[in-house]
């Protein structure tokens, strides 16, 4: 049967779920835990004893293609409800409902509202969803034992639910962002924006100098959110319209306002205006985006003349029209009343500001002016030309729109004099504004961690006031409840806003059932039951508990529209939808405020009455609200202007307590004693804060960041210098820019966690905005609340973070940290080799000895897979290294375990001083006492030179000896253990060591025995072997990257018994044997007591009998040394290393019968 014959077939019955059955593969059975239920298991013949099914369907007889998009959502809650039915007994991946010629599908776990498949007549005429139908068939799916839990796991349903803004579409929106800043620029309509941008760029508008004006960054930024409002209007009045249905008796209507035409939705209008005669024939993804990256000159209009920017590429990719008579008047007349329309029902952010209202006014003008591209605008990137539905496309598309528009943005140059406009590869922009998307796991552990647990600790608290029956405990108890305070501080789409809007939203039915008196619940509407209940719950929540903060407006804007997608469901059609940008959505600079941090009590002190009033007039939604708040804003200025000296606007800085008084502030204007938000969430920015010569200088020259030379690169500036006089003008602000940043960041008044003091000196290296982030959010919270953010994992690790470390461990509680490798793409624009982590913390002191962690994860669901976390004791990481408070990564349980024993069983070499290395010779600071070899009297060795045990080529480069006296007296005259500085976990083995023979010495890639004339020979020997062996070197390994740091050196565990240790002679003998063998020419005359090793032994031989004797001296088991050898097996050195495991651990064997014996 043909999915078309199938479909058409359903008639909402049993019969019809035996039809979808069979199309697909499987048997139908009953609901094993409740047999007499409506719903129907589909089982497949892969998983014999049924104990999981692939669907479960239930019949729904008003299910028809007229079902509108709001009450298809509703069938969710009886998805929820079956999946609390089956508990842990039994299971199934997908639930539906089959209803006439149609069919909806929804996750039956880890799903929402918004993610589903829904098969109808419309829809099996686009790819995707056939595709995704089919995914479905048995004969598509694989079945596996889950030998961990039991059961089966069924693979190849992770797309299913894939619905997106196809690929082909988004090309050609861009195009059209193209085509519309090129409009707007070239002609008078640009006028619009001069009261927007900054002086000089007025005066280059009223004088028409484009060149000059489009060099401006206050143009360019405000021209880009103009075009973006127009691109989301356009789109959000296609999910308003999908969303809320079509009347196929009347024409579309929203407030009573009618477009007056056909089914009434705009683009049909907009058809009906037009005539098309040919409509996307030769338009493909490929065509586009090479038009896209097309350069194409701006011209220069001074009036409104009727020219089509089009040239014959553009037009062969769009839609061809023809105006008819009445067309342009028809096509003013719809768009005027299309506005009041929208305007009207929507109202909303998309028209308030002043972008809102220069956008409004622009639209109108174009229509007038350029009606057709206004047409053919809308007639291109309507949905019957793509793969997907509006209706079917959830709010996390609109994110995903604006990180493809972050990675690919409409770029306006001057190239020989002229303004061009393209788009490139500007992948800088969206590193720069971190607009990446979060994958919604992520978003759905964090929320998890912070949300839910903080609304369930303030539920629990009324249930216990409800129990002892005090009517006003339980009203104390509530309003503590909805006073929850929920922000992602860098917002970017708001995924994390959409997420913990979710959350919340879905504990409407726990409201309900709470058992308060009728005063207590006509108290709170969002207690009611029913639709009514529910809507003004999630008003609420939208209004008063989810804030979001983004410094670029295009975000916020985002922000606000996917998260009023996500409150459609209960919304009555006559209810405005929500203005939240200015309310709970503010566009600002986070990080920096203009209140300094310590400082800002005193300071508030000083506006009392002001912040009083102002929080009186947020509440009351007052007119007058903005124009104190920006009064107060440009008053506070005063106290960040000595460090940011007239920066404060291009970095958007205000003071955040101002802009959020409902959150900071109590009822009197007083700061708050607790002031903050109970919950942060969010993947805050990942980069560094310095001037980037390759974004700045390839706006100009498009051959600059290909370079890899430093000297290549500073050529090319003084080149573009003398080219464009402005432009050196221009990167010594850009650079002031970032320096006046990076003071404002170091002042302590405003933070103090980004250095730290480390062994006497103070932490330095280049400010990240990750470590910004996490003590800014910190600032914010209150106490005893709750923080969830992505960071770089180096977190942990770098020298640099040591102070955020201090922060984590002295002052909050840190409760998870979960890292992982990008090898599989988590963020598709970031590489491969990078880790990141999701921490958890709560703003309170430590009053816990461990925390939850894993490390080099690649896959998300292991975020919610306890059995993958490791318990990591706090005492080891002060115990290890109390000054940076750095991480060891472990791969599991056991590496842990392990890890800490080995550091337990003797001292470190920082404790123990028995040993200590320095640097000898500067390659490039020494370089005038260098001479070559057959000139010099002590020939100076490279680490490149050195392998364990070995050197492996002669010195070609030497001093004299008197330059060695200086440096390091007569220790040169002895031998000395000598290591490579370079190192690398990856390689096959991490530390290179051998012994250096006398009179000669080292350059700067080697470390140096100090004094080593003061350790007999037996000892050298024995540290060697160590330090060369496989136990010794799987401590470091798990602590370094690329270079072996004197830090973990002396933090490595080496036995300091010398003589009283059982192998001390044999492993001396054994280190003195291997390099006689290696460099007989060095060592003949070494000699060691031990007098049982026989002398013809091989290398191999020798090396196994070293490590299986330092494993012995260190406590290592059988099962613990296997372990440890196995994580040696690089993709490199997998065999090699599996030899000469088996080797050591036969020889570990035989010493251990020894020593029973």
């Amino acid at each position: 049967m043909e999915i078309e014959d199938m479909l058409k077939s359903l008639t909402a019955d049993e019969q019809s779920i035996q039809i979808v059955a069979d199309y697909l593969g499987y048997s139908v059975g009953r609901n094993p835990n409740e047999p007499e239920s409506e719903w129907r298991m589909l089982f497949t013949d892969k998983i014999p004893d049924k104990t999981s099914a692939v669907l479960a369907l239930k019949t729904v007889s008003d299910l028809t293609l007229e079902t509108k998009t709001m009450d298809i959502r509703k069938l969710h809650k009886r998805v929820e409800e079956l999946a609390v039915s089956f508990g842990g007994s039994f299971d199934a991946e997908i639930a539906g409902f089959v209803g006439q010629k149609r069919i909806v599908l929804f996750r039956l776990r880890n799903g929402n509202r918004d993610e589903r498949l829904d098969l109808n007549e419309e829809t099996i005429g686009k790819v995707l969803y056939l595709d995704n139908f089919n995914m479905l068939k048995n004969s598509s799916i694989t079945v596996e034992q889950d030998d961990f839990w039991g059961g089966y796991v069924i693979h190849g349903l992770k797309d299913v639910f894939k619905r997106e803004l196809t690929n082909h579409f988004l090309m050609m929106v861009a195009l059209y962002r193209k085509k519309l800043s090129e409009l707007i620029t070239s002609k008078p309509y640009k006028n619009e924006l001069a009261p927007l941008v900054s002086d000089n760029a007025r005066a280059y508008i009223v004088t028409n100098a484009l060149a000059q004006l489009v060099e401006d960054e206050s143009y360019t930024a405000v021209l880009s959110n103009v075009v973006d409002t127009m691109i989301l209007r356009q789109l959000m009045r296609r999910f308003i319209e999908a969303y809320y249905g079509k009347d196929e008796v009347r024409p579309f209507e929203l407030s009573g306002i009618a477009l007056g035409v056909g089914r009434g939705t705009l683009d049909e209008a907009i058809k009906e205006t037009v005539e098309i005669y040919s409509n996307l024939d030769k338009s493909t993804e490929s065509a586009i985006n090479k038009l896209n990256k097309k350069k194409s000159v701006i011209e220069k209009y001074d009036d409104y003349v009727e020219v089509s920017l089009f040239d014959e590429d553009e037009y062969d990719v769009t839609s061809k029209i023809k105006m008819k008579d009445d067309s342009k008047t028809r096509l003013i007349e719809l768009q005027d009343k299309a506005t009041q329309q929208f305007q009207t029902v929507y109202g909303g952010d998309l028209f308030a500001s002043s972008i809102g209202e220069v956008t409004t006014e622009i639209e109108k003008l174009i229509v007038e002016h350029d009606a057709e591209m206004w047409a053919k605008f809308w007639i291109d990137t309507s949905s019957e030309n793509y793969s997907f539905r509006f209706e079917d496309v959830p709010p996390e598309a609109l994110e995903k729109q604006y990180e493809n528009s972050m990675s690919q943005n409409v770029q306006i140059k001057i190239e020989d004099g002229k303004p061009i406009v393209f788009y490139g590869e500007d992948l800088q922009e969206q590193k720069n504004k971190g607009a990446y998307y979060t994958d919604e796991k992520f978003v759905q552990y964090m929320v998890q961690q912070t949300v839910e647990v903080e609304f369930q600790n303030r539920i629990a608290d009324v249930k216990e006031a409800i129990k002892d029956g005090k009517e006003a405990e339980i009203i104390k108890t509530l309003d503590y409840l909805f006073d929850m305070k929920i922000a992602d501080l860098t917002a970017g789409g708001g995924s994390f806003l959409r997420g913990a809007f979710r959350q919340l939203a879905e504990k409407h039915d726990a409201l309900v059932g709470l058992k308060v008196t009728d005063m207590v619940r006509g108290k709170y509407p969002m207690m009611q039951a029913g639709d009514e209940g529910s809507f003004a719950w999630e008003k609420y929540i939208l209004h008063n508990m989810v804030y979001g903060v983004d410094i670029d407006y295009k975000a916020i804007l985002i922000s606000s529209l996917t998260l009023m997608l996500s409150s459609l469901q209960h919304r009555p059609v006559n209810q405005k939808l929500p203005e939240l940008i200015g309310n709970t959505l503010i566009h600002q600079n986070s990080l920096m405020n203009s209140v300094p941090f310590y400082e800002r009590e005193i300071i508030y002190t000083n506006y009392q009455k002001e912040i009083k009033a102002l929080l009186k007039l947020k509440r009351e939604q007052s007119p007058k609200y903005e124009s104190k708040r920006q009064e107060l804003q440009r008053t506070l200025l005063q106290y960040v202007q000595p460090i940011l000296n007239g920066e404060t606007q291009f970095l958007h800085v205000e003071a955040l307590e101002v802009n959020l008084p409902e959150v900071f502030f109590g009822e009197d204007g007083k700061l708050k004693e607790n002031a903050g938000f109970d919950c942060i969430i969010g993947n805050p920015p990942w980069e560094k804060w310095k001037a980037n010569s390759d974004e700045f200088f390839s706006a100009c020259d498009n051959q600059y960041n290909i370079q890899d030379s430093k000297t290549i690169k500073e050529s090319r500036q003084k080149v573009l210098f003398e080219r464009y006089p402005n432009i050196k003008q221009k990167w010594d602000s850009y650079e002031k820019r970032y320096q006046l940043g990076s003071s404002y960041i170091r002042d302590k008044k405003n933070f103090r966690y980004q250095s730290w003091i480390v062994e006497g000196t103070r932490t330095g290296s280049d400010l990240n905005l990750y470590k910004v982030s996490f003590e800014r959010f910190v600032q914010t919270l209150k106490a005893d609340s709750k923080l969830s953010v992505l960071v770089p994992d180096s977190v942990v690790t770098d020298l640099g973070a040591t102070g955020i470390r201090h922060l984590i461990f002295e002052k909050l509680s840190l409760k998870e940290f979960l890292s992982f490798e990008n090898r599989k793409k988590i963020f598709e624009s970031v590489d491969g080799r990078t880790k990141f982590a999701a921490i958890t913390v709560d703003n309170t002191p430590s009053a816990i000895n461990s925390f939850k962690a894993f490390f080099y994860k690649q896959y998300l669901n292991d975020l919610f897979n306890e059995n993958e976390k490791i318990d990591y004791p706090i005492d080891f990481i002060f115990e290890m290294d109390p000054e940076r408070l750095s991480f060891f990564e472990p791969r599991s349980q056991l590496d842990l375990e392990l890890y800490i024993k080995l550091n337990h069983k003797y001292p470190s070499l920082r404790e123990s001083n028995i040993f200590s290395v320095k640097r000898d010779f500067d390659k490039t600071n020494d370089k005038k006492l260098f001479k070559p070899l057959e000139q010099s009297e002590v020939p100076l060795f490279e680490g490149k030179q050195m392998n364990q045990f070995k050197i492996v080529s002669k010195s070609v480069v030497g001093t004299t000896i008197e330059a060695v006296r200086k440096k390091v007296g007569d220790n040169y005259l002895t031998d000395r253990i000598v290591f490579r500085r370079i190192a690398s976990a990856t390689n096959k083995r991490t530390i290179i060591a051998t012994l250096l023979p006398s009179k000669v010495d080292a350059l700067n890639s080697l470390y140096v025995q100090k004094d080593g004339d003061k350790m007999s020979l037996e000892r050298k020997l024995f540290l060697l072997g160590l330090l060369n062996s496989y136990v010794v070197d799987y401590i470091l390994r798990q602590m370094i990257q690329d270079s072996l740091s004197l830090t973990f050196f002396y933090s490595l565990p080496i036995c300091d018994e010398f003589e009283k240790s059982h192998y001390f002679k044999d492993i001396s003998t054994l280190v003195s044997q291997l390099l006689k063998l290696n460099n007989p020419e060095l060592f003949s005359n070494l000699h060691c007591s031990n007098t049982d090793f026989n002398d013809q032994k091989n290398e191999q031989d020798l090396i196994a009998e070293l490590n299986a004797c330092v494993a012995i001296t260190y406590d290592v088991s059988r099962s613990e040394l296997i372990h440890l050898l196995k994580s040696f097996e690089s993709a490199n050195h997998k065999q090699a290393v599996q030899e000469e495991s088996q080797r050591i651990i036969e020889v570990y064997d035989r010493l251990k019968v020894g020593e029973v014996s």
